[in-house]
């Protein structure tokens, strides 16, 4: 059950960046389109 227990952590923190890095995209839209 241990390894089930890291292989969900490895999956937040990569569900994390991705939520991230989509934000970070969508805000670059956004400031290329305001300019």
């Amino acid at each position: 059950s241990k390894t089930i227990y890291v292989g969900r952590a490895q999956k937040k923190e990569e569900r994390k960046k991705i939520l991230q890095h989509l934000f970070e995209e969508r805000r670059k839209e956004k400031i290329l389109k305001t300019q």
